[in-house]
């Protein structure tokens, strides 16, 4: 029911290359947009209600723990995929297995790969936060 409705279809220049940055740029989009609107529920909080304030600490920090608690495995996952690439035997041409119709040798893939790990590397120091908030409590 629901094969139809993938981007690719609509879009002529979506590939798997696409999907990896915005299945990971979508959570971080996401991220900036719960700390922008704890400032300004911060911003207007009268400074005498330290409570209040404590409070709306708490409750975008478990969204933001909550978000990432649920996308991690999929960015990542995703991510992983992106770097898989599959020789032809006899031709010596590489393919992304997850999208033929993405030449691993190609000068835009070798940006591409630059860019994923990067993503790759911000996305793998969340559980090193999550290590870091648990240290501090205890």
């Amino acid at each position: 029911i629901w094969g139809g409705l993938g981007a690719d279809c609509y879009v002529d220049s979506y590939n798997f290359m696409t999907r990896a940055y915005a299945t990971s740029a979508i959570p971080m989009a996401i991220m900036v947009a719960i700390w922008c609107v704890w400032g300004l529920r911060r911003l207007y909080t009268g400074s005498g209600q330290i409570e209040r304030r404590a409070r709306i600490l708490s409750q975008h920090t478990e969204a933001s723990l909550l978000l990432s608690y649920l996308v991690l495995p999929t960015v990542v996952g995703v991510q992983f995929k992106s770097l898989r690439c599959s020789e032809l035997e006899g031709l010596g041409v590489r393919y992304l297995r997850a999208d033929s119709s993405i030449d691993c040798d190609s000068p835009e893939y070798d940006v591409f790969v630059g860019n994923i790990v990067g993503l790759f590397i911000v996305y793998l120091c969340i559980p090193l936060a999550y290590l870091g908030l648990l240290y501090r409590v205890s």
